[in-house]
Formats: C-alpha cells, structure tokens, sequence
C-alpha cells in the first residue's frame, strides 16, 4: 500500500484540472473556490457517465450488427443496427454537450 498523497499535491491537482464530484469539497475550500465558480467549470459526471455506457453500446451492437449479417441473421442484425444507430445518436449528442464553448460570465 501507498502513503497518501500529500495536500499541497491534490491542491496544486485542483488548480490544473477543476475535477468535479462531492469528494473535492475539502480540497475546493481549501484553495479558496466558491460553489458559484467551480459551477463555471461544470460538473459533467452524469453526462459522461452516459456517454461512455453509450460509447460501448455502440462498439458492442456494431460488431454483433456485422456478425449477423456475415451469417445471415437478418432479424438480428436489423435490431443490433437499430441499437448501434440510436446509441450514435446519443452519443453524438453527449459529445456536443461535452465539447461546447463554456458559457462565460460578463464582465
């Protein structure tokens, strides 16, 4: 087992990354980063969390589609296609979400 990493170490982490979650809060705090402006860096865990389950539904239902239609699966391969097109929909969507311009605050 490893010692822990030291706090003058996760807070210069903070600073770099702005990572989100409820386990940074001591760390938030600490560097002196209100709840308003970690907001403005987002916390997009949910978000990504669905792009990733959407990511290998994807993956997974593209091979299974080209499988059954190598073996002449007709049915099946309709329905993993049906799959693989709605999980690239879903997936094309997270991505814009995730990738979009932040909004920035007037000055």
């Amino acid at each position: 087992m490893s010692s822990p990493t030291s706090k003058e170490r996760l807070i210069a982490f903070y600073r770099k990354v702005h990572p989100a979650g409820p386990g940074w809060t001591s760390i938030r705090e600490e560097v002196g980063v209100t709840e308003a402006e970690a907001a403005l860096h987002g916390d997009h865990m949910g978000i990504a969390t669905l792009g990733w389950i959407s990511g290998c539904l994807t993956i997974r239902s593209s091979l299974f589609a080209i499988g059954n239609f190598l073996y002449g699966r007709l049915p099946a391969a309709g329905l993993m296609t049906g799959v693989f097109a709605i999980n690239c929909f879903i997936l094309v969507k997270v991505f814009r979400s995730l990738w979009r311009e932040p909004a920035r605050p007037d000055i």
